[in-house]
């Protein structure tokens, strides 16, 4: 239907047609010259987006730049030369780290006050030693005991412009000294230069105070100048700003302020270069919007004639097409309207084609927005969702049907969204980052790329679920940090033995990779392998978890050295622990991390430790290793000494008395020497075989006493008896030097049950020891005393006292101060003292004032609580026969001539009738024609020796019904050993050599009043 229009409406075709052209390019011009405004805020968003990702990435850069020459510092403030006060040593430490920090231009080392101790510079650098007291930097790291960074300084003698860092040095617990680096702003110019910006950008730092620390291009115009009026009004911590730099040019600049160091980083970019492409395309795109608007008035004025009266038939043929019917078919003598026809014919195909293609688009757009992996959620003005493809519904773990309508701001963590949105209102597209808050309580790392108004109120965003390639890049983090403290831990241990160094570093290592409070090592105690004790701990005064002494199977540790297996809990002592074996031949030691607030330690943090322990177990057991070599060898050293000086003691003491024996026993022989001396030559030679006689059976004893095997014949002994038989009998030699010996005795009885004899060598070498030690004129006194349950002998002297550093070691066998050695003796007296005591079950002490005041030794016995047989003292002395074998047939059998004779010679003196044999063939010859009572026998002879004798002896009694002789082994084998095997083998009695004359007779003389007592006939 026609459309009725008013006369003032009506104008002629031309006019039309040329409206038609203005109409038809004007918005043609328009569109392109929005779309070019459009694109090139699009291109200058995109410049602004890359030169602060730029200025970012650079300030993270000189970020850790700074951070890595600070912990290259900090590696050297924890230089042992400075717990020494070594400087001249850290010096030359330090000059030789310098070279490998290609920034650092000197190191300075300076006291707690700041002033400078040392400074040393890279060859050819000039500056001067001026103090750091009261210099900002210097201040901040002392208040808070922190690494601290400078701004631009003016060295006062050069002029030029530096950098300083400053570092604590802390040793127990307070600040000892300051290290500071001198850094070369160049280095940080030349850093920006080799970051390859473009030839009209420029990049600068600019330090806390507005100073330029380093500049891309001309950094010697600009190095410690102030910046200038464009770089002058950066506010916030980053941002894009446009105005004239420093050169004078009108620029923009993208700059981002650093939270480490406080430092900005700015890249300026000349205007031009920014908007140089948005103004050519604006001036292009109205030339050609000119150019066509008039070209179309002109055809239209020309061509308006020809196409005025079939108009009209266009326009039926364009309402048919407008209605979806196909046009009617118009003839024309104008070319152009009939291909405008043709044209209305063949848009109506198009548009039948075009319907088709849309609605193929569509089911084509919404299978990949239902098929792709990311999520894609349509949102309105409020950030609600009024659409979402299924991905989304995975990765905001929830229903599409709940997930519609819910604002994106619910889904993540508070404070993600905010920024975001306000960016895509006021940008029309971001990309960032969030962290997405699953109804399950699990967390989603994604990225977001969002278009606002794809639709009018309608805006897409493409959700990007990036937790796991998060979780990848940390744990690569993670184990290059992880290698690398591994690594650097390897190399520090093999730089060391030190197990308390070692220790300290496995902990510190511990704790930093774990990210725990606190870690320990427990290591077991020497004297109880089964129990483990605290051995060290980072830090020293943390109290949980508390591990200073663990039992195997109880407790958390325990079970952990039951099972050589890791162990964790997330409570155990209020705090999350991890403990792991430290496995070397079985558990070795335990490694223990904790956290106090429970942050629990996962299957990473295990394998991690126990990794750490296992480098731990071959750092520990090397320097146990060294340590016990180095024990050892001082062990074998000290032995080493103790022999040589023992073995020349020996020499001694053995020699000397053979001297004065030999000598003396030449002269007799000579038979020059008068009646007096003769007698006095036969009481040394006799003084000294019985001193030798003392000096072989310490050494005998003592050699019992080191393999065990010294044994004793317990029976009831009054100690009373004991103490004043052995006291009796040195009181001669006592009065001989001119000591005075005192005997104290409390009235009543004290028995033990013990071995007689070697009570009686507790006593007598007590006592001897003490005469030996006391000048003429002094006082000795012997006390015996009851306490209830023991019996105490005292030995009290005024003699040359003991040593305070010899004091404890007096009761060591071979020991001997410098005043024992001179008064001679082995320095085994004491030593067997102490073990006999100890197998009676007693103590002994030692007490002394110092050189020069005497000496008091205390001996302790247990009483006894029961008596069974008679009680041995010192009962009444017998008097001996003048002649008690008077009648007695003896055969003294020995291979040694002189020994022979002289039991023969001593027997025989005494009334005996005695026959001698050399061998055992001898002697049972001569038992086959002489009638003997008592073999008296040595044991160790060539050929058949003493037991094949009285073996051989008893045989023959009892085939020919003899009652058994009396036999008596007298043998140089005097060992318990010796003596069981000797009465075993048939010997009635055992004697050791040397033996006395009379003691031999006695042993005689009661072996024979045995066999009486037994019924056996004898003499």
């Amino acid at each position: 239907m026609r459309m009725s229009v008013k006369a003032a409406s009506v104008f002629p075709l031309r006019r039309h047609l040329l409206m038609l052209v203005v109409a038809a390019v004007v918005p043609v011009l328009v569109f392109a010259t929005v779309m070019v405004i459009v694109f090139g805020r699009g291109e200058r968003a995109s410049t602004e987006r890359g030169l602060r990702d730029t200025t970012r990435a650079l300030t993270l850069a000189v970020d850790r730049e700074i951070e890595t020459s600070m912990k290259a510092l900090e590696a050297l403030a924890a230089s042992l030369h400075l717990d020494r006060d070594e400087y001249n040593t850290f010096e030359r430490h330090a000059g030789r780290v310098l070279p490998t920090q290609p920034w650092w231009r000197a190191i300075v080392l300076t006291d707690a006050r700041g002033e400078v101790i040392l400074r040393t510079a890279r060859v050819g650098a000039r500056g001067t030693r001026a103090s750091l007291a009261g210099r900002p930097y210097f201040v901040d790291m002392t208040r808070r005991l922190q690494p601290a960074l400078s701004d631009v300084l003016v060295d006062r003698t050069t002029g030029a412009p530096t950098i300083e860092i400053v570092v604590p040095v802390i040793r127990n617990g307070r600040l000892r000294y300051g290290l500071a680096a001198d850094l070369e702003p160049a280095a940080l110019s030349g850093f920006l230069a080799s970051q390859s910006l473009p030839s009209d950008w420029t990049g600068t730092i600019i330090d806390r105070d507005g100073f330029v620390v380093a500049r891309s291009r001309m950094p010697e115009t600009w190095l410690g100048r102030p910046v200038g009026a464009l770089l002058g009004r950066l506010e916030g911590p980053a941002g894009w700003i446009r105005g004239v730099d420093g050169d004078g040019v009108a620029a923009y600049a993208a700059y981002s302020r650093s939270a480490f160091t406080g430092w900005t980083v700015a890249i300026a970019v000349p205007a031009e270069t920014v908007d140089a492409p948005l103004r050519g395309s604006l001036l292009l795109a109205v030339a050609g919007g000119l150019t066509v608007l008039l070209g179309g008035a002109l055809l239209a004025l020309v061509v308006g004639r020809r196409i005025a009266r079939p108009i009209l038939a266009l326009v039926d043929a364009a309402e048919a097409l407008g209605q979806g019917r196909a046009p009617a078919h118009t003839a024309s003598a104008v070319t152009e309207v009939n291909r405008l026809a043709a044209a209305l014919e063949a848009a109506a195909r198009d548009r039948d084609r075009f319907e088709r293609a849309l609605r193929d688009s569509e089911a084509q757009l919404r299978a990949v927005f239902s098929s792709t992996l990311d999520a894609i959620v349509v949102l309105d003005d409020d950030a609600r969702a009024v659409d979402a493809n299924p991905a989304a519904e995975d990765l905001f773990g929830i229903p599409r049907e709940r997930l519609l309508g819910r604002r994106l701001h619910d889904a993540a963590l508070p404070g993600d969204v905010e920024p975001l949105w306000l960016g895509l209102q006021t940008k029309g597209s971001l990309v960032g980052g969030l962290r997405l808050l699953r109804p399950d309580g699990s967390e989603r790392d994604v990225e977001l790329s969002a278009t606002a108004h794809v639709l009018p109120g309608r805006h897409v965003a493409v959700v990007r679920d990036v937790t796991a390639r998060r979780q990848v890049e940390e744990d690569l983090r993670r184990r290059e940090r992880e290698a690398t403290a591994m690594a650097d831990l390897s190399r520090r241990m093999n730089e060391r033995l030190d197990l308390d160094a070692i220790l300290r570093l496995v902990c510190e290592t511990a704790r930093e990779l774990c990210a725990a409070d606190s870690a320990a090592i427990a290591l077991p105690e020497t004297e109880t392998p089964d129990v483990m004790a605290l051995r060290h701990r980072v830090p020293a005064e943390d109290p949980a978890p508390d591990v200073a002494r663990i039992e195997r199977g109880k407790g958390f540790g325990g079970l952990v050295m039951t099972t050589a297996q890791p162990l964790r809990s997330n409570d155990y002592l209020g705090a999350a622990v991890l403990v792991v074996p430290i496995v070397d031949d079985g558990v070795a030691g335990l490694l223990y991390v904790a956290n106090r607030a429970r942050r629990p330690f996962g299957d990473a943090d295990e394998a991690l430790l126990t990794r750490l322990s296992e480098q731990a177990t071959s750092a520990i057991r090397n320097a146990r290793l060294l340590a016990r070599e180095q024990a050892a060898r001082a062990d074998f050293e000290a032995a080493n000494r103790s022999k040589d000086d023992f073995l020349a003691t020996l020499s001694h003491e053995l020699r000397t008395p053979l001297t004065a024996m030999l000598g003396w026993a030449r002269m007799l022989r000579a038979a020059r020497l008068s009646p007096e001396q003769a007698t006095r030559a036969l009481e040394t030679i006799e003084r000294n075989t019985l001193w030798q006689a003392k000096l072989i059976d310490d050494l005998l004893d003592v050699s019992r006493i080191i393999s065990g095997k010294m044994q004793l014949e317990r029976q009831p002994v009054d100690v009373v008896g004991v103490v004043g038989a052995a006291v009796e009998a040195l009181r001669r030699d006592a009065e001989a030097k001119g000591v005075a010996l005192d005997v104290v005795l409390e009235p009543g009885t004290a028995v033990v049950n013990g071995d007689p004899v070697r009570l009686a060598q507790v006593v007598a070498n007590l006592v001897s020891n003490a005469i030996k030690f006391t000048p003429a004129g002094g006082r000795l006194a012997v006390e015996l005393s009851h306490q209830p349950g023991e019996a105490i002998v005292t030995v009290r002297d005024t003699g040359a006292g003991i040593e305070a550093s010899l004091l404890p070691h007096v009761f060591d066998r071979f020991r001997q101060g410098q005043r024992g050695r001179g008064a001679g003796g082995l320095g085994l007296g004491l030593a067997i003292v102490r073990h006999i005591v100890t197998l009676h079950g007693g103590t002994v002490s030692a007490h002394s004032d110092g050189l020069g005041r005497g000496a008091v030794f205390t001996v302790k016995l247990p009483l006894s609580r029961e008596s069974r047989g008679p009680v041995i003292g010192a009962g009444p002395r017998t008097v001996r026969a003048a002649r008690p074998l008077e009648g007695i047939r003896i055969l003294a059998v020995d291979d040694h001539p002189d020994a022979r004779e002289l039991v023969g010679v001593a027997l025989a003196d005494r009334g005996a009738e005695v026959h001698t044999a050399a061998s055992v063939s001898d002697a049972l010859a001569a038992l086959e024609n002489v009638a003997v009572d008592v073999l008296v026998s040595d044991l160790g002879m060539p050929g058949a020796d003493g037991f094949a004798l009285v073996a051989q002896l008893r045989e023959r009694e009892r085939t020919d019904g003899r009652p058994p002789m009396v036999a008596i082994a007298l043998t140089a084998y005097a060992s318990p050993h010796d003596r069981t095997q000797a009465l075993a083998a048939g010997f009635d009695l055992h004697v050791a050599k040397p033996v006395d004359p009379d003691a031999l007779t006695d042993a005689v003389v009661g072996a024979l009043e045995r066999a009486r007592c037994l019924g056996r006939r004898v003499g």
